[in-house]
């Protein structure tokens, strides 16, 4: 039972000094890569948030010049409807004139 007893101790001595360091050292070192993991998974979603963030910043751009644009196309293309309709209607008017002057 002496035997029995020393070497329960012995197993027990091993145990503490060095299975409990040991064990430890490995949960800490699981913790270390388990915060660098989630900084570089935080990184990465900022990352990708500025990324989308300038995607919408020149989507957002590009739809106000877009916007900018078309209200000048109309502009201009009720401009240009207007001179069309009047240079046709002075050139009808021409044409008449010159038509009359003819037959006189």
């Amino acid at each position: 039972m002496d035997q029995f007893s020393q070497v329960i101790t012995m197993v027990g001595g091993i145990v503490a000094t060095i299975l409990i360091p040991l064990i430890g050292a490995f949960q800490f070192y699981d913790s270390k890569k388990r915060k660098e993991a989630a900084v570089a998974k935080k990184a990465e979603a900022d990352n990708i948030t500025q990324y989308a963030a300038e995607w919408k910043r020149c989507y957002e751009e590009e739809r106000a010049v877009e916007d900018v644009l078309n209200k000048k196309k109309r502009i201009v293309n009720v401009s240009v409807n207007f001179w069309i309709r009047t240079l046709d209607w002075n050139l009808i008017i021409k044409l008449w004139n010159f038509s009359n002057a003819i037959m006189l």
